[in-house]
């Protein structure tokens, strides 16, 4: 018998992280294929927090969403108290919930120039992409 985690593709995963993200009220969100650019992971997720305890609001979310929808824990977190950036790393894909001096910082989108966007959200409305 197959288990959820099975079931449930890496990118219906990717798509309950980028969920867990909306329903915090993440801002700026985005769901990114990386997997042609690189092996680190298949996907990333991005998201702007307006404090660390939302971004570790943020980061629980997932956690627990992917936890309870698909028996998945991730392989670490990082970040956390006082930090402006938390990392949730499932292996196949990466969730980046960053504070807004931290994402300008880091300016990860401009690093995955080339990477396809799946779906986005702005904290108005949802667009998924192609």
């Amino acid at each position: 018998m197959l288990s959820t985690e099975a079931v449930i593709d890496t990118l219906e995963q990717a798509r309950i992280a980028f969920d867990a993200c909306v329903d915090k009220k993440g801002q700026d969100i985005r769901l990114l294929g990386v997997g042609e650019l690189t092996i680190v992971a298949e996907y990333f997720i991005i998201c702007t927090a307006q404090s660390a305890n939302q971004a570790r609001a943020i980061g629980e979310n997932i956690r627990q969403a992917l936890k309870d929808k698909c028996g998945r824990l991730p392989l670490g977190i990082e970040g956390g108290d006082n930090s402006w950036w938390v990392l949730v790393d499932y292996g196949d894909f990466i969730c980046h919930i960053f504070l807004e001096e931290a994402r300008q910082y880091y300016s990860i989108e401009q690093s995955w120039g080339d990477a396809k966007e799946i779906a986005k959200a702005d904290g108005r409305e949802l667009r998924k992409a192609v």
